[in-house]
């Protein structure tokens, strides 16, 4: 078998995705109301130690891990709390953390907003630790139905310790993409609802957050909506690797003695470190976006 890459192994759209793709091969042979009802009473005998895990075979397995680790951290599937909520000092302060991020997202958001916007959608921003960055709701029927239920605000931690199963939290701890719908939440109130979500690596490999598209009334999974948040992922990833390594570049450049500037196909220039800037501080306006020859013959 050949080994994958280290870009492939970053790429949300190439990591594989569990070979038991959660209910959906079930929903298509069933009435979805009646697999719902039996998954809930499943998670109500795991729940209460009243039989092996291992002999629900329509259960992920990895779904019924996070389900017990959710009971022992002392939360209730069937009385949902709302996670913290940072206090506003830190969560600015997290906020020009994550800026590049949040950055690299917004375009995307923006774009994938208007695609949704007859449908009944959220899109969810968060960081590598579970803390919601951004929250994007498509209506006020969907403002109205997400108020009543749980406080999903920017700045609210929702991680398995704090919320229990859910698709972002799985996300993060397999790293991978992953679907949850109905009863494969570990609390009843998203049994209404379908997450897709998929994670975003930074220029090291290391996860620097997620991406999920909800769908707050329907509980039938949809490949397609999967599709979708680990194709918006990509490419808030790509976006991302792209600012950082500019970064990156800038940092060495300034760190040389001899003056750069660097220019595009044009002959613009793009870019100049600190002892280039030094050279032309006599101008009246900022070189980058100048032709070089009308720098260089000022």
């Amino acid at each position: 078998m050949a080994m994958k890459s280290s870009e492939e192994k970053r790429n949300p759209a190439t990591l594989t995705i569990s070979k038991r793709n959660g209910i959906l091969s079930e929903c298509l042979k069933q009435d979805i109301n009646l697999l719902i009802e039996r998954i809930k009473k499943d998670k109500k005998e795991i729940m209460g130690k009243r039989v092996n895990p291992s002999i629900f075979e329509e259960i992920r397995p990895e779904i019924i891990d996070s389900w017990i680790r959710s009971y022992y951290y002392g939360l209730d599937h069937l009385n949902f709390k709302d996670g913290p909520v940072m206090a506003k000092p830190k969560f600015e302060e997290l906020l020009s953390k994550e800026d590049y991020l949040i950055k690299a997202a917004h375009p995307y958001i923006t774009r994938q907003k208007d695609m949704l916007s007859d449908t009944d959608f959220l899109i969810l921003l968060t960081n590598a630790y579970g803390v919601l960055l951004g929250v994007h709701i498509s209506n006020n029927k969907v403002l109205e139905h997400v108020n009543k239920k749980f406080n999903l605000v920017p700045g609210v931690v929702w991680t398995e310790q704090t919320v229990g199963t859910c698709s972002h939290v799985m996300c993060r701890l397999l790293k991978s993409p992953i679907q949850l719908t109905g009863p494969e939440f570990y609390s009843h109130i998203f049994y209404d609802a379908t997450c897709s979500s998929a994670p975003i690596y930074d220029i090291y490999g290391n996860l620097a957050g997620s991406y999920t598209i909800v769908s707050p009334f329907s509980c039938e999974q949809n490949p397609h909506l999967l599709a979708l948040a680990v194709h918006t992922a990509w490419n808030i990833q790509k976006e991302l690797q792209l600012k950082l390594n500019k970064e990156l570049l800038c940092v060495a450049l300034d760190a040389v003695n001899d003056a750069v500037i660097t220019v595009n196909k044009s002959g613009a220039i793009i870019g100049a470190n600190l002892e280039a800037k030094k050279l032309f501080t006599g101008l009246d306006k900022d070189i980058i976006g100048m032709d070089i020859e009308n720098v260089l013959g000022a």
